[in-house]
């Protein structure tokens, strides 16, 4: 730098210094103010941590009688979409069900449930138990209820809909009907824990949730002391449940031996 240039370049570093000095100050007031007013906890993982269904009662038929069933079938058809020769499902087993799309599994739980008239054969339920399911699609008869106002009109919930984490607290309070597929199916799975069924069939419980919560709903399905009968394509869950399993074909019901699967899902 020459001499006649000297004063022109001392007003420039000036100023540099004068924007470093203000970019520091207002670096230290921000800083202030994070330490004063705190940082916003970030929002709630959505999760769940609710049993799937009531614990089995302590006073129940012997253990392998013919009265210890949830769910008998004998000689059970459905015209043109349903047989099942002979099933009976214990208190407290696992059952997983298996098949190509079309096959009759949706049948077979509407057979159960008393939903689809049977030609043939008988369905009992025992225990007294209550049954509920997780469809594959929900219907509500309300679309414009929120989540919450469905909620509370459940029987006595064990937990509120807040502490089971299914869903935010915006979404809470919207419409059900504007709510996504994803997040209704939450909703229905948040109805049936509100009062947890002895007997509880889902229908394909994996689709349009997260990584995480199907993890959670697996591991509630292992740990649920009653009757649980799940529907599924879901290779992880097939292979991760240690459960019964049952193959619908072209109508027809087999339980394959223990331990064994279908070939595309060992």
């Amino acid at each position: 730098m020459s001499d006649n240039n000297k004063m022109a370049y001392d007003r420039k570093g000036g100023r540099v210094d004068r924007q470093i000095a203000r970019r520091v100050r207002f670096a230290r007031q921000r800083l202030t103010e994070l330490i004063e007013d705190g940082v916003p906890k970030p929002p709630a993982l959505l999760g769940f941590d609710a049993p799937l269904t009531a614990p089995l009662p302590t006073k129940r038929a012997a253990s392998g009688s013919d009265e210890d069933f949830h769910i008998k079938m004998r000689g059970v058809v459905v015209p043109d979409r349903i047989r099942v020769g002979s099933l009976t499902i214990r208190p407290g087993d696992k059952v997983v069900i298996t098949g190509p799309n079309g096959a009759g599994k949706s049948t077979l739980f509407k057979t159960i449930l008393g939903q689809v008239p049977t030609q043939a054969g008988e369905v009992r339920i025992g225990q007294e138990a209550r049954i509920a399911m997780l469809a594959q699609e929900q219907a509500w008869a309300d679309p414009t209820k929120s989540p919450q106002e469905l909620y509370d009109l459940a029987p006595a919930p064990k937990v509120t809909l807040e502490e089971l984490g299914l869903l935010s607290a915006a979404d809470a309070k919207r419409p059900v009907g504007d709510l996504s597929i994803g997040q209704q199916r939450r909703v229905a799975l948040a109805l049936v824990v509100a009062d947890p069924p002895q007997i509880l069939l889902l229908d394909e419980p994996t689709n349009h949730l997260s990584v995480d919560l199907i993890e959670e709903v697996q591991d509630a399905i292992e740990s649920a002391e009653g009757t649980v009968i799940v529907i599924t394509h879901d290779h992880r869950m097939i292979n991760r449940l240690e459960a019964r399993h049952l193959v619908v074909t072209d109508g027809e019901v087999t339980e394959l031996p223990k331990g064994q699967k279908p070939v595309e899902f060992a």
